[in-house]
């Protein structure tokens, strides 16, 4: 079995806590700011213990993921898990406020490949998925500043 592997992107969001938390709580938006989602087969507020199926492109591949929300503590804490393809995952976000009334977002992410030719494009996966959690992150700031959150 391959090894795991753990990185923890940290973002600034221009919004408070509580809206930082119910706009990443809203399922019905995720296209919108998860850069190459495609689809996602619910479109209500998470909570914990649901799970739910999400199509992505990524590097010109449709990826199916089904995901299950294992942690979801209000305003604190969303952990999400994916044990399926050739990549599992576990990716922990926490909240924390800071200076004028921003959020800074954590996101722990660890991951193990299930092929070693897989295990193999290591570095290059690692830094694709720092890029995109970024990369989302800060779509997801843009998002909020355009108007906040849908109604949950």
């Amino acid at each position: 079995m391959s090894a795991n592997y753990l990185t923890t992107i940290k973002v600034t969001l221009p919004a408070d806590r509580a809206t930082v938390f119910t706009a990443m709580c809203d399922t019905s938006r995720y296209p919108l700011w998860n850069s190459g989602m495609k689809h996602i087969s619910v479109t209500k507020p998470l909570e914990k213990g649901m799970q739910y199926q999400t199509e992505t492109i990524l590097a010109g591949h449709v990826i199916q993921a089904y995901v299950e929300i294992t942690r979801l503590i209000p305003n604190e804490a969303i952990e999400f898990t994916s044990e399926s393809g050739a990549l599992s995952y576990k990716a922990l976000f926490t909240f924390q406020d800071i200076d004028g009334g921003h959020t800074q977002v954590s996101c722990t992410l660890q991951f193990q490949f299930r092929s070693f030719v897989i295990d193999l494009a290591r570095p290059v996966i690692e830094s694709m998925a720092q890029t995109r959690v970024r990369g989302n992150l800060e779509s997801l700031a843009v998002l909020i500043a355009q108007g906040g959150p849908a109604p949950v």
